[in-house]
């Protein structure tokens, strides 16, 4: 009642979580590059892929295994997290223990941080997987993305995500679009424009001025 002509009015003020992100406020991609064993400008890729509800543990294995080994072709270093705890997960880390065995270039890491995740997002790039992470975060720091599969089908999302199948030629193809936007003038352009779906890193003060603004007598609270 207090907002006047705006009572009753749903309003949505974007995400509290885009405006640390909008603020910077994370990790330094300094720190953060040398916390993880990266060189000062060594290019590097995210990967993060989490078990398909609707694909058998097997298959979800499969995926991880392929996906890795076609990373393991680049010219560059991939920070590799590990998935969720959904079902089908141990197979993933089977295969990624398996992939660092051979592959010097993996760097793996069972959990990292929140803020220096955002700080390795601000200067990775591409994030690779079945993440929300390339759905959410990833278009604030204008970071191409390769969504795998399909646990992200039918979200919405900005236009820095490339989706691509399962099999390892897909992925392949799907990776040079993602590490070279600029051969697309189009993906480039749309790449650019990112980071507007969930706020323009003010939701924290529109939410306040909606509280500030709401009597909570006892009608507002029954």
């Amino acid at each position: 009642q207090s907002l006047g002509e705006d009572a009753g009015r749903i309003f949505v003020a974007g995400s509290l979580y885009i405006d640390r992100i909008v603020k910077k406020m994370y990790t330094d991609p300094g720190i953060a590059r040398r916390k993880y064993g990266l060189g000062e400008a060594e290019d590097f890729v995210i990967v993060l892929f989490h078990p398909d509800t609707y694909e058998t543990p097997t298959k979800t294995s499969l995926v991880m295994a392929g996906m890795l080994q076609v990373i393991s072709i680049l010219p560059m270093k991939a920070i590799v997290v590990y998935p969720c705890s959904d079902p089908g997960y141990r197979g993933i880390i089977d295969a990624i223990l398996h992939e660092r065995s051979i592959n010097r270039n993996l760097i793996v890491d069972t959990n990292i941080d929140n803020l220096d995740f955002l700080g390795l997002m601000a200067s990775a790039k591409a994030i690779i997987g079945n993440s929300s992470a390339a759905l959410v975060e990833a278009p604030y720091f204008k970071l191409p993305a390769l969504n795998v599969g399909n646990r992200q089908r039918g979200r919405d999302h900005e236009e820095n995500i490339i989706s691509v199948a399962t099999d390892m030629d897909s992925i392949a193809n799907g990776l040079i679009s993602v590490l070279h936007p600029e051969r697309d003038p189009g993906f480039a352009e749309k790449l650019s424009k990112c980071g507007y779906r969930l706020g323009n890193g003010r939701a924290s003060e529109k939410v306040l001025q909606v509280i500030k603004s709401t009597v909570f007598n006892k009608d507002f609270l029954r």
